[in-house]
């Protein structure tokens, strides 16, 4: 059998792929979608070589020497780098959409082309946030230096290539959190 690096992965489920700069307010629009939904959605937990957890995203910290153990042995159906940190998930994910569940993963921007090559029946939502709310809340969360807040925030308003093939939404989240929250859920409706 093909690994999931040489050929697409065959799923019945819906992958919903969210991407979205830094301090656009993922983590926590996903945090309230997951409250919402509970188990009609699957919001993937992901592999992060990163020790702080106070943003709440509630991630499985790894040390680089695990990342790349766990990397090796097949254990990641998706796995990339950003901003010096390694980043995986689960081949559970896997597991979930066999079983026609609806699968949410916080994902990469860089890493989309590749990801949806991996599985062409995913679904991307762009999470965006106006420039000075986005700086607002990078400045408020404490988990850089200025430096490092300037380079994401360069970073962030770097287009990237949306692959033909994927159904996109872009969904502002300036204002809010419930509105953002409630356009995603009536995105992934209806549930299995």
């Amino acid at each position: 059998m093909d690994s999931p690096l040489e050929s697409e992965v065959k799923h019945a489920g819906r992958l919903i792929y969210v991407i979205g700069p830094s301090g656009a307010g993922k983590d926590s629009v996903l945090r309230e979608v997951k409250a919402a939904l509970g188990d009609r959605v699957k919001v993937m937990r992901r592999y992060i070589t990163r020790k702080d957890n106070e943003a709440g995203e509630g991630h499985y910290y790894v040390t680089d020497d695990e990342f790349e153990r766990m990397k090796k042995s097949g254990m990641f159906s998706l796995n990339w780098e950003s901003h010096g940190l390694k980043y995986g998930v689960g081949k559970e994910m896997e597991d979930e959409l066999y079983l026609g569940n609806t699968v949410i993963v916080n994902g990469s921007r860089e890493y989309l082309k590749k990801a949806s090559s991996l599985f062409q029946r995913m679904e991307v939502i762009e999470i965006m946030a106006e420039l000075p709310i986005i700086k607002r809340r990078l400045l408020t969360r404490k988990r850089e230096a200025k430096e490092e807040i300037e380079e994401r925030i360069e970073r962030g308003w770097k287009r990237f290539e949306i692959p033909e093939h994927v159904d996109y939404t872009k969904i502002d989240n300036s204002g809010n959190l419930e509105t953002a929250v409630n356009k995603i859920i009536q995105l992934l409706k209806p549930f299995k």
